[in-house]
């Protein structure tokens, strides 16, 4: 979890990461998230004014066993729970959860995309089941997506991200610090004499 300011909206930003969730009573706060195969779920009571996110990496563990064991919230069953807990330990009331579901696209290669439809379908199954309208959502399709969620009024604002660009941006930026790294090695290289 990183926590910033915006200048630009004069708020204190929560940007939370992969199996990380966030609760708050507080309106002048933005949630955000940067999603691929992942799935967040942004929920609110408007009436209480409790909000919160999480970001699910697994819909489910591989192993039933673990799943039974794990309290990691990186997976879907216990990243909801977490959510609804502290958020109803904050005030919010279960009949006035609403709720907004982003994510699920395939980023990288073939083995991301079950994984991306099995965490929106988690999603979309879990909130149908308990009874929490989902008023709007942005899943699937093959890029990432940024996600800025203004718990005062339930807005949320959506960056597309081209993970794949984005990926390669970062290979070459290291390619560049690799190469300069061997540079100055060479310029400065030591003898050791004992």
């Amino acid at each position: 979890m990183k926590k910033t300011f915006s200048h630009k909206f004069n708020k204190r930003v929560v940007e939370i990461f992969a199996g990380e969730y966030y609760t708050t009573d507080q309106s002048n706060v933005i949630l955000s998230t940067l999603l691929g195969s992942c799935v967040a779920v942004c929920m609110v009571d408007q009436y209480h004014g409790i909000a919160g996110i999480n970001h699910i990496m697994i819909s489910k563990s591989a192993d039933p066993k673990q799943m039974l064991l794990s309290q990691d919230s990186r997976y879907g069953i216990h990243a909801m729970e977490l959510l609804i807990n502290n958020m109803l330990k904050k005030g919010a009331s279960r009949r006035e959860l609403k709720a907004k579901v982003f994510g699920g696209g395939k980023v990288l290669n073939n083995n991301e995309t079950d994984i991306a439809y099995a965490n929106v379908d988690f999603a979309v199954s879990y909130l149908e089941n308990e009874g929490i309208p989902i008023l709007a959502r942005d899943t699937g399709g093959h890029g990432g997506r940024k996600i800025f969620f203004f718990p005062k009024d339930f807005s949320v604002y959506l960056r597309r991200i081209n993970m794949k660009s984005a990926l390669e941006k970062t290979k070459e930026q290291e390619r560049k610090h690799f190469n300069q790294q061997k540079k100055e090695d060479k310029a400065g290289e030591l003898t050791l004499f004992e």
